[in-house]
């Protein structure tokens, strides 16, 4: 197959994202290209970074679906871009161009996959997404924040009282919350969040939940030192939105601390 037919084949499946019929095994042309692929391994890799970089510029950022395929793509055959990555970041940054807050999602998720580094001072300008869709921002957060477990506390409990987190969307990431808080601020970090709950039924609905999964006692430890609202409540309700501020501007010094201890581009770190 030629480079042309390659990249033509490419676009159709990008456009058929969210609309391709299943053939009679159930698979979508997504999923048979993506398996293409997997099957050629490394050698086009090349060719892949290539077409991916003359499609993206031309891509409407008003519907997600095309993304959610770019990222599939990318994710599934293990492509590394930087070249991309950062193709896709000035897409992000052209606030002339319309766009939709879950196409920005699958873009960042795009972003990560590749190598990209994810911020939260770039994660601070998506405020769309996180109105639209709070458990989503929160989970490219905890991408960002890798090692900064407090901060990533705090997020939550802005999210709760501030955005319209629902305790049901915190039910599906006690797995990640957990590894994400570790051992030794699991417990504190969780009391913290489920302080943040107003109604009592649900708040008792996710220690339940929590307890099942980490087997810690949660309601008991509770009891024994019952949470408080971190500082950063105060100054979140006077900004009352995502902006740099409160446990966001708190969140980006953690993060450019953790990764200049790290020797991590350290004078740049949060741009």
């Amino acid at each position: 197959m030629s480079y042309t037919e390659f990249r033509n084949r490419l676009v159709d499946v990008i456009a058929d994202q969210g609309t391709s019929t299943l053939d009679r095994y159930d698979f979508t042309t997504l999923d048979l290209l993506i398996g293409e692929l997997r099957r050629q391994g490394e050698p086009v890799l090349g060719t892949l970074e290539e077409a991916l970089l003359s499609i993206v510029p031309g891509l409407a950022l008003s519907d997600p679906n095309p993304w959610r395929a770019i990222r599939a793509i990318a994710k599934q055959t293990d492509l590394h871009s930087p070249p991309l990555s950062e193709a896709l970041e000035k897409l992000l940054d052209d606030t002339t161009i319309a766009s939709d807050p879950m196409a920005r999602y699958w873009i960042l998720r795009t972003i990560v996959d590749l190598g990209g580094l994810l911020t939260i001072k770039s994660l601070s300008k998506e405020e769309g997404l996180k109105t639209q869709a709070p458990g989503l921002w929160l989970d490219l957060a905890r991408v960002a924040l890798v090692g900064a477990p407090r901060e990533l506390t705090s997020l939550y409990i802005d999210a709760i009282q501030y955005h319209g987190l629902a305790w049901s969307e915190v039910r599906k990431r006690i797995p990640d919350l957990m590894k994400a808080l570790g051992n030794e601020h699991f417990v504190l970090g969780m009391k913290k969040i489920l302080g943040a709950i107003q109604a009592d039924d649900e708040r008792k609905s996710l220690a339940i939940a929590i307890e099942a999964y980490s087997g810690v006692n949660i309601r008991n430890a509770m009891h024994e030192d019952s949470p408080r609202a971190p500082e950063e409540s105060s100054e979140a309700r006077k900004v009352a939105t995502f902006r740099l501020g409160g446990p966001v501007q708190r969140a980006i010094l953690k993060q450019a601390q953790f990764r200049q201890q790290r020797n991590c581009c350290p004078a740049q770190i949060v741009a």
